[in-house]
């Protein structure tokens, strides 16, 4: 056994957890150093995350793949719909400002 390893379990928005991990064995128990984390308040049940690209990273292609994941449940989604627009910093109503570009994706 080797590499990292790691196991996904639901949290609760909004609560900070703390964590380590024992290792177990016929040389004994040995703990790790303890971790501290957040789980973002806004998260909900079928919310969408975007995961890349985030954090203004230059990007080399003008046809990017844009991604994605869903935190809860996707029962019941029919589409997404992506909205860009070229600017410096994001928009604070996307469904207002001009020149916001939006995109759908359909039949999910």
């Amino acid at each position: 056994m080797s590499g990292p390893l790691m196991t996904s379990f639901t949290l609760s928005a909004g609560n900070t957890y703390n964590w380590y991990v024992v290792a177990q064995g016929a040389n004994g128990n040995f703990t790790s150093s303890a971790g501290t984390f957040t789980v973002d308040a806004s998260l909900g049940t079928g919310s969408p995350i975007a995961s890349w690209p985030v954090g203004n990273p230059y990007v080399y292609s003008l046809t990017p793949t844009l991604y994605w994941y869903m935190y809860g449940s996707t029962t019941g989604l029919t589409k997404f719909v992506i909205k860009y627009k070229q600017t410096n910093t994001a928009p604070s109503n996307w469904d207002t400002e001009p020149g916001t570009t939006n995109v759908d994706i359909n039949n999910l």
